[in-house]
């Protein structure tokens, strides 16, 4: 009986280890997940040795070698057929770990491998640190025949605890409040982009991640994407996965999407001759270069009000990730009438309240983690809406997501 306590208790303690392979450095740290030998989630933060240690930069990162969420997505289209690299139909046919590297391959229909290798780097903008994290697929026709290929990487971006991270692009510190798309053939994609825990405007931030999507000088130039996009998860989630984000608010759910489609997302992408192959780079990590210099910020005032808008604001869900409850923090700016609905990633309802009685100012919305069949949720990532009315019929929503780990 001992022994077997034993095994058990090393089996918890290298659980974290069991499902999840991992890099790390001074810098940062990064995680792939292993599922049935299939890649099938990765994220990423700083390091244990960093400052501030262990923060994230892609949604549900703790430390090295801890398993990720498959809220971060790559999908091909092979044949203008989309293929989400973590579905069971496709084949990893090897996984290999170095002090530096993680890479593996996936096979697509028996026409096309692609190689997906995250690697730590030198920064792109200064050659010094090895501070930012590589993207690298390589897409071998392995066929007798022509293939088309296109590509699609999504980041759930989350810097420290902010899940609706500040975003901008090129122009600084000018923080992206809606859905955002930039397309290459119109000549101005942004080489560079940033994300903020907090928005520089109001204070400055504890940690600024970057994105390098071209015109970097030092290694492997980025590929500039056909498209790049700032939206909110939501909106370029789950069946969203071949389409840009529609118009609409990043709120407090931000992720960045690029293309290499050779065109719109209708384009069949690049066609690639039997035994050919192409390779499509990009770059994430921290920002060590010399930071922009905030700009102050010019107020114009209101000479005649109007009404105020009415609008909700997310604060969060605390403890999140949650073991057994959780509350949902937001703020009304007039009293209203709401209705709380959590759902899983499918769509599937876990619970719904629809006569939650919501003040200005904070609320707090109390889940216990039952659903409404009176059983435990099993351990997953949820989605929440809140439908806020005023008794003048003003209307406002806000959607987010929480996790759950038993």
């Amino acid at each position: 009986m001992k022994k077997i306590f034993f095994i058990v208790i090393i089996l918890l303690l290298c659980g974290k280890y069991i499902y999840a392979d991992c890099i790390q450095n001074n810098f940062l740290g990064a995680n792939v997940g292993i599922g049935s030998g299939l890649l099938y989630g990765f994220d990423l933060g700083t390091s244990s040795s960093y400052s501030p240690a262990n923060g994230r930069l892609i949604y549900l990162y703790y430390s090295a070698c801890f398993s990720p969420r498959s809220t971060s997505y790559i999908v091909a289209k092979i044949d203008d057929i989309p293929y989400n690299f973590y579905s069971s139909t496709l084949l990893n046919e090897a996984y290999t770990n170095t002090s530096d590297e993680m890479w593996g391959t996936h096979r697509f229909n028996n026409v096309v491998d692609i190689e997906t290798h995250f690697k730590f780097v030198n920064n792109p903008s200064t050659g010094i640190n090895t501070d930012t994290l590589q993207y690298k697929f390589i897409a071998r026709n392995i066929d007798s025949i022509t293939h088309n290929v296109a590509l699609r990487l999504e980041l759930d971006t989350m810097v420290l605890d902010n899940d609706g991270t500040n975003i901008s692009v090129d122009n600084g510190f000018t923080v992206l409040t809606a859905n955002s798309i930039w397309y290459k053939t119109n000549g101005n994609m942004p080489s560079n982009w940033w994300d903020y825990d907090i928005d520089p405007h109001i204070s400055p931030p504890t940690l600024t991640g970057r994105g390098h999507l071209y015109s970097n000088f030092y290694g492997e130039p980025a590929t500039q994407p056909d498209i790049f996009e700032v939206a909110n998860w939501y909106s370029v989630n789950g069946d969203a996965q071949w389409t840009i984000a529609s118009e609409g608010s990043i709120g407090s759910d931000s992720a960045v999407v690029l293309w290499w489609s050779n065109g719109p997302p209708s384009s069949s992408g690049f066609q690639i001759s039997p035994g050919q192959s192409i390779t499509w780079i990009t770059y994430y990590g921290l920002n060590q270069g010399a930071l922009l210099t905030t700009p102050t910020r010019t107020i114009t005032p209101t000479i005649t009000p109007t009404l105020v808008p009415f609008v909700i604001e997310l604060k969060g869900n605390f403890p999140n990730p949650f073991q057994n409850e959780t509350s949902i923090i937001f703020y009304l700016s007039r009293e209203a009438n709401c209705k709380i609905k959590i759902f899983t990633i499918s769509g599937e309802t876990v619970i719904e309240e629809t006569k939650f009685k919501g003040y200005k100012g904070y609320n707090k919305f109390y889940w216990n983690g039952y659903n409404k069949s009176g059983k435990k949720v099993s351990s997953g990532i949820f989605i929440y809406k809140i439908d806020a009315i005023t008794e003048n019929d003003e209307t406002a929503y806000i959607i987010s997501k929480l996790s759950c780990i038993r």
